[in-house]
Order: C-alpha cells, then sequence, then structure tokens
C-alpha cells in the first residue's frame, strides 16, 4: 500500500478495501514529479489495518532554499594549484596549459601560488610559468616558506622564529619580490607572510606567533606594495588570526585570511 500526501500533513491516505479481519501494511509516503511543495519521505511499517479503519499521517514538509542571484554574501575568486619550487621542478609549458587554460580538454584552474625564494637573487625564478598561467586569465600568489636566513632567530632557512626586529626588512623582502615579477611582466595578486607558521618541518619553514602576525600586519604589511593575506596555519588554527582580526587597523591591512586544512576536519562551520 502506498499513498501521497500532496497537500497537507493532515489529508489521509486511502488504504486498499479490506473484506474482513485484520491485516499489516508498511506504508510509504513519499514524493512524485507532481508533488507541491514537496514532502520529506517517510515509511510506517507494521500498519494494523482493519475493514472499517481510517488512516491519517503526520508527515514534514521539505525545506524550501531560495536563491536571491542579485545578493551576493561570498565572492569565490576561483581555484588553483601550486608551482612552488620549494619542493619540485618547475612545471613545464605543457602542464601549465593543461591546468589553467579554459579550452576543452584542460581544467581551467584560475590561481597559481608561487613561493618567494629566501635569496633575493632567484626572485624572477617563476617569471615564465607565471606570465604562461596569467595569459590564460589566471592570478598568481606568492607565499614564503622562510624568510632570509639573516632574519632569524636561529640564522637557519629551517625553523626558528623571525626577529621581530627585522619586520621592516621583511617587507622590503616582499615588496622586492612584487617589484621583480612585476617588472618581468608577471605580477603578483597578493603575497603570503608565512606558509604554515605552526608548522615543526625539516625543511624551509619559521615559527610566528599571533603576535607576530598581528603586529607586523598592524605596521608594516603596507610596505609590501601589493594585498598580503595570512597566517596560512597548517590546521587553520584561528588563533594564528584572530589577534589580527580584532584589531581594526591590522584588519584594515589583512586582505585575505589563508588556511591550510591537514587533518583537520573543519567541520565547525565558521571557517572563511
Amino acid at each position: 500500500l502506498s499513498g501521497l500526501l500532496p497537500s497537507s500533513a493532515s489529508e489521509a491516505v486511502n488504504p486498499k478495501e479490506v473484506s474482513s479481519g485484520s491485516e499489516t501494511f508498511t506504508i510509504t509516503i513519499t514524493n512524485t514529479d507532481s508533488t507541491s511543495p514537496l514532502i520529506v519521505p517517510q515509511e510506517f511499517s507494521l500498519i494494523t489495518i482493519n475493514s472499517d479503519t481510517t488512516l491519517g499521517f503526520s508527515i514534514l514538509g521539505l525545506k524550501q532554499a531560495t536563491v536571491n542571484r542579485d545578493s551576493t554574501q561570498q565572492i569565490i575568486e576561483g581555484f588553483g594549484g601550486a608551482n612552488a619550487q620549494v619542493f619540485y621542478a618547475p612545471m613545464t609549458s605543457s602542464a601549465i596549459q593543461t591546468a589553467f587554460d579554459s579550452v576543452a580538454g584542460d581544467i581551467g584552474l584560475t590561481i597559481m601560488r608561487v613561493s618567494i625564494p629566501p635569496d633575493s637573487t632567484q626572485f624572477s625564478q617563476d617569471v615564465q610559468g607565471a606570465k604562461l598561467a596569467e595569459s590564460f586569465g589566471a592570478k598568481v600568489i606568492a607565499t614564503p616558506w622562510t624568510p632570509p636566513a639573516w632574519m632569524k632567530t636561529n640564522d637557519n632557512l629551517s625553523g626558528g622564529s623571525i626577529d621581530t626586529s627585522d619586520f621592516a626588512a621583511y617587507a622590503a623582502h616582499l615588496k622586492a619580490f612584487a617589484d621583480t615579477m612585476a617588472s618581468y611582466g608577471a605580477p603578483v595578486y597578493a603575497v603570503s607572510v608565512q606558509n604554515e607558521p605552526d608548522a615543526s618541518v625539516g625543511y624551509q619553514s619559521c615559527y610566528w606567533s599571533p603576535t607576530d602576525f598581528l603586529n607586523f600586519m598592524k605596521y608594516y604589511a603596507p610596505d609590501a606594495g601589493v594585498p598580503v593575506f595570512m597566517p596560512e596555519s597548517e590546521s587553520f588554527n584561528h588563533t594564528f588570526s584572530d589577534p589580527t582580526l580584532n584589531d581594526s587597523l591590522a584588519c584594515a591591512h589583512t586582505a585575505f585570511v589563508g588556511g591550510h586544512i591537514y587533518g583537520d576536519a573543519n567541520s565547525r562551520g565558521d571557517v572563511s
């Protein structure tokens, strides 16, 4: 026995005729192509029906979503991939075309992430790849895995922390990179302050505290000359960005909040 409630939860489902005695049925109430408004399908088992039984069921209406195309709540700039020479050889021209071109058969990514070398003599290493990606309409963002060793507390490209007394020099370092890319015809859309400041790894890295980010973004980020994003926590840990976002001046200097989700379910619903 099956029935349909097309208009209200109080409408009865008429069972098949039972000549005598009683029988049990499974009753399914579901949608059809003409059901309006839609309901939440539900099944009722072991329903006893006698020859004079009248059935009534209460079911829930399906929640309806209203999409207002004229109201923008959040903008998705795009989806992308990395061409970071910290770990890998640079992408070939063919690979970049496959990844960033939008013709049939290609992927059509719209953001390329490149690395900012600690050695300024290597600033132009990603120019050709960035220019090609941009020719397909992609934006280029750039991330440092570490400041130059002389700006760090351990004088090493791996581990350690940034020396806060070198914040001005570090902002100039980021600006010099952005200026170099622009001078070669491959301008960057934005630069990051640090890749994974909370990661303990053996390769190029640097620890930043939440207070470090606050002070750098508040007083030095504009000197980078291009939009700046932070903190790129390895697990999207909000404690690294909250102090900056809660300070009106530092927040004004923050173009984007970046984060990684390694091992983090990000089920909170408040990740943005």
